[in-house]
Order: structure tokens, then sequence, then C-alpha cells
């Protein structure tokens, strides 16, 4: 029996005009990578070079993707939706509600990545049946292993 899992975090960008543009939120603030209800997640270093790594048992089908579903709401072509605040976007992503408009006050922006997992031990799922499988799960080595 094959059993599959979609693994995915945010990417969460703020507008900074003194900058030139879209870049990491503010350092301690709103994280740049999280979970859905942004809860910080990896560092973005461990999702660029691939160092995320799943349980025994478990093998990535594909790479990294951004997600075109709308299942969370509309997303302009690059995967991104728009809203005034972090606060703003968490809620409109909790409510399926995104969106894809983007104007002078909307200066925050999220867009959902994913990727699919393979169970190859029909063990490893026994293990894991008690645990919700999220991105969290997965990084504890890429923490380990990433430089501060």
């Amino acid at each position: 029996m094959a059993y599959n899992i979609t693994v995915d975090f945010w990417e969460n960008q703020r507008f900074k005009p003194l900058q030139g543009g879209w870049a990491s939120p503010f350092y301690g603030g709103f994280p740049n990578y999280s979970d859905l209800v942004g809860q910080d997640v990896a560092k973005g270093s461990c999702l660029n070079d691939d160092s995320l790594y799943l349980p025994s048992g478990w093998a990535w089908l594909d790479e990294w993707k951004v997600d075109s579903s709308g299942y969370f709401g509309e997303a302009d072509e690059q995967g991104w939706s728009y809203a005034a605040s972090f606060d703003s976007l968490v809620k409109a992503s909790q409510d399926r509600l995104l969106r894809k408009e983007r104007g002078a006050l909307l200066v925050t922006r999220r867009r959902r990545w994913i990727r699919v997992a393979k169970c190859v031990d029909a063990k490893a799922i026994e293990r894991e049946a008690e645990r919700t499988v999220r991105l969290q799960w997965l990084i504890s080595e890429c923490r380990s292993r990433s430089k501060i």
C-alpha cells in the first residue's frame, strides 16, 4: 500500500521601500519560513540546500515547488498572496481567503511551498501513527546542523 504525504512551509516577506523591494521580515519579528499559523519552522539555508531529512522509512518523491492549487485562496503568477500585515495573512490563510491583488498598503506577502514524501517502509507508518506529519517533524537534524 502506497502512503504519500505532502510536506509544506510558508515563505513570508515584507515590502521594504528603502531596500528597493521585497525582503525577509524584520529581524526578531515574523519568521521568513513558517507553518500555516506563522510559527518559525526552519532556517532558509536548510530549505535551499536540501538538508531537510526525512525520518527513517520515508523518501522524497519530488523537489520543492510553489503550491498552485488555489486551496488557500488566490495567488499571483509566482504564488504570492498579499495583505496589510502578517496577522492578516495568517488569518486569510486559515480561512482560505488569500488575495493575489497587490496594493500600496499591502506590504506583506506569503507563498506556500510543498514537497511529496512516500513511505517506503510500512513500519515507519506504525512508528509515526500518533504524530502529525508537519515540516517541524522533519527539521530537527537540519536545525542541529545549521550555522546561526
